[in-house]
């Protein structure tokens, strides 16, 4: 099996960076009057604070999930693309064309991916995916391996 890392584009760690950020300002600049409500009246206000919390570190932990998960394996000619909680399995055998893309707006359901610039995989008859790996010449050669038929544009 090999393993294929997924290349990162900066705009990711920036959503991350923010996320964690408004969540460090709502629990600090909130310290206080959570504290003191909480003393009070421990069901009034936690609703409103615990809410948006919640929501956002789930938020924050889904994004690094997908940063720290986002692979592409080739083994058994198949290729599996992981990302987070999304998984893709495809047989090598049916993939038609690769066609490299840098462009940011991409024209796929699915894309595994944490770069704008990869490749959209064409299989079957019209099905297609997006990859970003970091070496794309050593993932283009063992795609190619396993399927000589593989277009590549």
């Amino acid at each position: 099996m090999t393993k294929f890392i997924s290349a990162n584009n900066n705009v990711v760690y920036f959503l991350i960076v923010a996320v964690i950020s408004v969540l460090l300002i709502i629990f600090i600049s909130n310290f206080s009057t959570i504290v003191t409500s909480l003393i009070a009246n421990p069901n009034a206000t936690v609703v409103y604070w615990l809410v948006p919390f919640v929501i956002l570190s789930a938020y924050a932990i889904f994004l690094i999930w997908i940063l720290k998960s986002t692979n592409y394996y080739i083994s058994d000619n198949y290729l599996a693309c992981k990302s987070g909680p999304f998984r893709i399995k495809i047989a090598i055998e049916k993939i038609k064309k690769v066609e490299e893309n840098d462009s940011w707006i991409k024209t796929t359901i699915f894309k595994p991916a944490l770069s704008h610039k990869g490749f959209y995989i064409y299989y079957d008859r019209y099905e297609c995916v997006f990859v970003s790996p970091q070496n794309k010449k050593l993932f283009a050669f063992a795609l190619k391996e396993i399927n000589p038929n593989i277009q590549f544009i």
